[in-house]
């Protein structure tokens, strides 16, 4: 039985793991309760980091852009 990483749980909530690993994860999620736990969590934080993403302000952004562009504009010594 293989042991599955936080990594390997992540890989498997976003769809980027494998076929064959991926079915010897639901073997395994079937029958052990700590690693079912650890994908709730993965799952749980997933959501939390959707809800809570959101864009910076106008301000924010062209504040950015202007510095940005004040250092190309100055020669490199």
């Amino acid at each position: 039985m293989p042991v599955f990483t936080p990594e390997d749980l992540l890989q498997f909530h976003y769809g980027e793991m494998p076929e064959t690993t991926k079915n010897e994860l639901r073997n395994q999620l079937e029958n052990d309760w700590a690693l079912q736990q650890k994908l709730s969590v993965v799952e749980e934080a997933s959501k939390f980091l959707d809800q809570s993403l959101c864009s910076p302000r106008s301000k924010t952004i062209d504040s950015l852009m202007a510095y940005a562009a004040k250092g190309v504009e100055e020669p490199v010594k």
